[in-house]
């Protein structure tokens, strides 16, 4: 199909979603109530080569998938039909490999020639200190930085004797390509009340890919944010649970092709 210019972002959009879907087609929620119809749905699902496939594994992989899907709360047969779903549809190598590192979508910060400033930020109100973050990461250079690598700001701020203060902690990784890893970090002092967290992933005027996942944010009460970015029903393509947070800022808009929500298998 031909679509004009200006409608070609959206249709890629709209189809984007509906690869996370088990059936591959754009008519799903139609209703099929007649059994030639549910045939022809039945026809179409993957989970039946899902189901057969699971058999198969060992008691040792499906435990290695239970790990993989400890991040998000799902199941090990829910994080495998949908990995099982989306290589199917797309004709990549069957069964997946679990990973415990990330799960079947995470987010790519991408500067695809290295002339831009590619931010991803987060903002969170009422932290009582210590502040814990954690996330994995996977970094894929295509030329050296000109100045630095990818990385984040991190402040708290809050109120003592009057005056507005702050925590403040910058990190970077190291340059190079680096393959998935696990980073966390403590910021903040017990007992410190801090009205607002501004959390701000940068890859700025650096030629790199670099593939983020599995965030979480704790303070001294409990879990604030958790983020997997999966596709979720009812949602768009940004995963929101119930946490206390305000929202995420990415720039350029998502809409581009440095900020996106991808396949990580």
């Amino acid at each position: 199909m031909t679509f004009p210019p200006g409608y070609e972002e959206l249709v890629n959009k709209i189809l984007r979603w509906y690869d996370s879907l088990q059936y591959p087609t754009w008519a799903f929620s139609n209703k099929h109530n007649t059994r030639a119809a549910k045939k022809v749905l039945q026809e179409k699902t993957y989970l039946p080569g899902a189901r057969d496939t699971w058999k198969g594994l060992s008691a040792v992989e499906k435990a290695a998938w239970k790990s993989a899907a400890a991040f998000d709360y799902r199941s090990n047969y829910a994080l495998f039909c949908g990995d099982y779903s989306y290589r199917k549809k797309n004709g990549l190598s069957l069964p997946g490999t679990p990973d415990n590192l990330h799960q079947i979508y995470g987010l790519e910060m991408c500067d695809p020639d290295g002339l831009n400033e590619v931010i991803v930020q987060r903002e969170d109100i009422v932290l009582a200190g210590p502040v814990s973050l954690s996330f994995n990461f996977k970094k894929d250079e295509i030329s050296e930085p000109l100045a630095q690598s990818w990385g984040f700001d991190w402040t708290l701020y809050y109120f003592e004797d009057g005056e507005n203060k702050i925590e403040y902690l910058n990190w970077e990784a190291p340059a190079g390509n680096l393959a998935w890893q696990n980073q966390s970090f403590t910021l903040g002092h017990a007992g410190q009340l801090y009205f607002h967290s501004v959390l701000t992933f940068y890859l700025e005027f650096y030629q790199a890919n670099v593939f983020l996942d599995n965030l979480l944010i704790s303070d001294a009460t409990g879990e604030i944010y958790r983020e997997a970015w999966k596709l979720n029903a009812k949602k768009q393509w940004i995963y929101t649970p119930q946490y206390r947070k305000t929202g995420w800022l990415f720039s350029p808009d998502y809409d581009t092709d440095f900020i996106k929500v991808l396949y990580l298998g």
